[in-house]
């Protein structure tokens, strides 16, 4: 009976020595969590789904329509009242001084001269416009029921084609689109079976699931980094994860995976951004990670720090990024917060 006490309590201590490794390993990799901090905090009874600045103005979607900020003194300067939304979702410049808009009656573009074109279903997929892309002057626009793609003859936009399952996507719904150089990826939403499309311009298709290493089959974000490689945030409720994409030989592939073991704040991952000096990670429920790059090491080695509503955040929730001259702009589940550059260093 001796001899079992001492087994039994080496195994005790065993266990204690390895819970205690492990929290110091986790709290190691939140080693950098920044202090409180006084943001500016705007629109804190909104929700901000999209953000997109012409380098004169910041335009701001919310649940309650569209408004136009002047980035200087942070007021607004006008709100765009002449369009029927219940909740912008997606903001897009047109490369020539206008806007596209995706919301929840459909597509709308705002073009330089004040006029303005619709794009509704059955024109385009059914649903809301969850994102927009720009693509050598395309427009490729998603819902949850497809994707179209859009394209301007002699002076007036059309729907040249509309992309679904049938054609190629593996899952109708569209909640993402990110064009590369060589094609576009799309990412699907609430489809088990969904994941990323890659459509090269030569129209190869090829695809990433969950059966072929995707974290999870529900894509939030994509956005591509300055070394050329593509991130890609997953999730849903209290699942999801990171992975890092390269196209090799036309096709994404996995080389990276990262969860909250790797340091990520929560499971699903929100929102991805990216600049020059550093990479952004949103999470649904749990705040921000930050990792500020320091070119000598790889995006992983960088430098972490969190960021929540506890340190100055309007909402853990963050659901869009943007950079305005050297503040970050970050739209909120509730609430608009302005982070300077100089935070991060």
């Amino acid at each position: 009976m001796k001899k079992l006490n001492i087994i039994v309590n080496i195994i005790f201590a065993l266990m204690v020595v390895s819970i205690l490794s492990y929290g110091i390993k986790k709290e190691k990799k939140r080693e950098y969590k920044a202090s409180s901090y006084h943001f500016q905090i705007l629109e804190d009874k909104s929700e901000i789904s999209a953000l997109y600045s012409d380098g004169r103005h910041v335009y701001v979607g919310t649940n309650e329509g569209l408004k136009i900020y002047d980035p200087i003194t942070k007021t607004i300067v006008s709100e765009i009242k002449s369009i029927k939304m219940i909740y912008t979702a997606s903001i897009v410049g047109d490369g020539e001084g206008g806007v596209w808009i995706g919301h929840e009656e459909g597509l709308t573009h705002l073009q330089s001269n004040g006029s303005k074109v619709n794009f509704q279903y059955p024109q385009i997929p059914k649903g809301r416009v969850n994102t927009i892309a720009l693509k050598n002057h395309e427009i490729y626009c998603g819902t949850y029921n497809g994707a179209a793609k859009l394209v301007e003859k002699k002076g007036n936009w059309e729907v040249e084609n509309v992309l679904n399952k049938k054609t190629g996507l593996l899952s109708d719904s569209v909640n993402v689109i990110l064009p590369t150089e060589q094609g576009l990826l799309f990412g699907s939403y609430l489809d088990s079976q969904g994941g990323i499309t890659y459509i090269s311009d030569d129209g190869d298709i090829s695809y990433l699931g969950k059966n072929t290493g995707l974290t999870h089959p529900y894509v939030t974000s994509i956005v591509r980094d300055t070394d050329g490689k593509i991130w890609i945030g997953t999730g849903y409720m209290k699942e999801g994860g990171l992975v890092q994409v390269i196209l090799n030989d036309g096709k994404p592939q996995i080389i990276n995976k990262y969860s909250v073991e790797d340091g990520l704040p929560g499971e699903k991952v929100r929102y991805l951004f990216v600049d020059d000096y550093s990479l952004w990670v949103t999470t649904e429920y749990d705040g921000v990670l930050i990792k500020r790059r320091n070119h000598n090491l790889d995006w992983i080695d960088s430098k972490n720090i969190y960021l929540s509503k506890e340190t100055g955040l309007s909402d853990n929730e963050i659901k869009c990024i943007i950079k305005v001259n050297k503040e970050y702009w970050l739209g909120g589940k509730y609430g608009l917060t302005i982070v300077p550059e100089d935070m991060m260093k």
